[in-house]
């Protein structure tokens, strides 16, 4: 069986049930500077996402064998994510669909110069499919969300 772990980032800290399927499996989190000054983000965003992540980490440390970066520390979140897989023989990374296109471009470049499988999984975050919504945008000249639900 291949070394198997999961993604968690930060705009991902869901319920406890949506990680069911991965308890007793290896986590990665990390916290990264560069993620947040892509944009230009209020002050107090940043320290509530980052408290977000920390509290996150601390609640599920019984469910998942969580390797956390904070941001103190050195190296890119890539660079981080790197050495997580190389230290655990990662062969197999899971995740749950990534909702900033640029970054999901980056993990995937990332996996496939390290020749490291992805499988992506649905997000609990989103109450319909890409795909779904593809199809409803491809069908609907104005566009409304209580049309779509």
């Amino acid at each position: 069986m291949k070394n198997q772990a999961v993604l968690i980032l930060g705009d991902q800290l869901f319920p406890p049930s949506a990680f069911k399927r991965f308890q007793g499996m290896k986590a990665f989190m990390a916290e990264d500077r560069g993620l947040c000054t892509h944009f230009a983000y209020h002050q107090k965003k940043l320290v509530l996402f980052l408290s977000a992540m920390r509290h996150f980490r601390d609640e599920r440390k019984n469910d998942l064998k969580i390797s956390y970066s904070s941001i103190e520390s050195d190296g890119s979140y890539l660079d981080k994510l790197s050495d997580f897989a190389r230290e655990n023989q990662i062969a197999l990374l899971h995740h749950f669909e990534i909702e900033d296109k640029f970054f999901e471009s980056q993990i995937q470049d990332w996996a496939s110069t390290l020749k490291i499988e992805l499988k992506e999984h649905l997000s609990p975050g989103f109450f319909v499919t890409r795909d779904d919504f593809k199809t409803y945008l491809s069908k609907s000249r104005k566009p409304f969300q209580k049309n779509f639900l």
